[in-house]
């Protein structure tokens, strides 16, 4: 776990550092710096160099949500979680990944503009991992996202279509 712990950190610094640093010597193992997030001296001022740094999290973020989905054998989950705060929980998943998609249909400019200005994304999706919000507000929550989500998914689904063969059943049924 102290290697996993390490070797995060070293990442970390690797993609926080200016592109200067990262060409660098990498020091001795018994010069390592504690495991800190590193001070950025300059500002990266290289538009290339930046979305470099950006993808380079957004691989970590991915693998790093990968690795939650598969869960190591020693993470113990409730077994018999708090239906609440399960669906709770599964409306604030949602909602992050509706802005996901929001952000990456917006860059890619699939939907009409007025679907990517101004927005605000919602209090609740920064509560606690165990709140429990009752009946009336969950629905709440999930008339927020049924209002808001549509363009974006009509977007996605029809750009994964255009890509099927004639045969391929919707791109986007679920069961």
């Amino acid at each position: 776990m102290r290697t996993l712990s390490i070797s995060i950190a070293v990442l970390a610094a690797a993609l926080a550092a200016p592109a200067s640093l990262l060409n660098a010597q990498e020091p001795a193992p018994e010069e390592a710096a504690p495991a800190e997030a590193p001070v950025v001296e300059t500002i990266e001022t290289d538009p290339f160099n930046l979305a470099i740094a950006a993808g380079r999290y957004g691989v970590l973020l991915d693998r790093a949500r990968e690795g939650l989905m598969i869960g190591p054998p020693a993470m113990a989950l409730d077994e018999d979680p708090d239906p609440w705060a399960d669906a709770a929980a599964r409306t604030r998943r949602a909602a992050i990944d509706f802005l996901m998609l929001r952000q990456q249909a917006c860059d890619y400019r699939v939907v009409a503009s007025e679907h990517c200005e101004g927005f605000e994304a919602p209090a609740w999706l920064g509560e606690a991992p165990d709140a429990t919000p009752d009946a009336e507000e969950l629905n709440a929550r999930l008339t927020w996202l049924t209002d808001r989500i549509w363009p974006f998914i009509e977007a996605g689904c029809d750009a994964g279509q255009s890509r099927q063969d004639g045969e391929s059943p919707s791109f986007c049924a679920v069961e």
